[in-house]
């Protein structure tokens, strides 16, 4: 959220995760997360936009998976969250998945992979958004921009704002490692090293899923090897 969004000072996000909680919410092998957890990250991408920017606009989009529909858990809950606090949210899914079957076309056509929309696909799906813009418009009385005016408490009582995002190319890595994609880094020999500074109580690593990925020991300030 602070590298790939909130350092261009946006006025209006968008938020759209309900493909990939809707995987983790059935198991990714054995990386089931519960209704709970999903919804506490959620809700720390919404306070994290407003701490930096109080007069952002938020909308929640819901994608157009194939196989997920309105009452998906992933959509139901981050639904939940939009109501709380007042969000405007568009659901692309029927539109889209009402013009595929109507049109008589592979559905290739739309989608390679099930989820993400090819050229075409985007422009069915664009659709709800313009209509909910449309909406919003009509309704809209021209004023000075006030603050978002935010719930007094906040949806899940865990505050996860003060958590910052440390691209692996700014730590000390040695000689094995090499770029692999944008914020990629790729290691194929045993014993390689990455040295990280961090200020907090808490670290996460954020690594590939794949039978190919490895496994790694680590330690936190000059303690013992986990």
């Amino acid at each position: 959220v602070d590298t790939d969004v909130l350092a261009y000072k946006p006025d209006l996000v968008f938020v759209e995760f309900a493909g990939n909680d809707d995987v983790f919410w059935s198991g990714y092998g054995e990386f089931r997360l519960t209704p709970e957890y999903l919804q506490e990250f959620y809700d720390n991408i919404l306070k994290k936009i407003y701490k930096s920017n109080p007069n952002a606009d938020v909308v929640i989009l819901y994608v157009a998976k194939i196989g997920m529909t309105r009452e998906s858990k992933s959509i139901v809950a981050h639904e939940e969250i939009a109501k709380y606090y007042g969000l405007n949210s568009v659901y692309f899914g029927q539109t889209y998945l009402d013009y595929i079957a109507a049109s008589g076309l592979d559905l290739s056509e739309f989608t390679l992979d099930k989820i993400h929309p090819t050229p075409k696909g985007h422009d069915i799906m664009v659709k709800p958004l313009i209509e909910m813009f449309a909406n919003v418009w009509n309704e809209l009385e021209v004023s000075a921009i006030k603050p978002k005016a935010l719930p007094e408490k906040p949806f899940s009582d865990v505050d996860r704002t003060d958590c910052y995002y440390i691209p692996i190319k700014d730590t000390d890595y040695d000689e094995t490692w090499h770029e692999h994609a944008t914020i990629i880094m790729r290691s194929n020999t045993p014993d390689g090293k990455i040295t990280c500074k961090f200020t907090g109580d808490k670290v996460a690593v954020f690594t590939g899923i794949s039978e190919r990925a490895g496994i790694f020991d680590y330690r936190i300030d000059g303690g013992g090897w986990k």
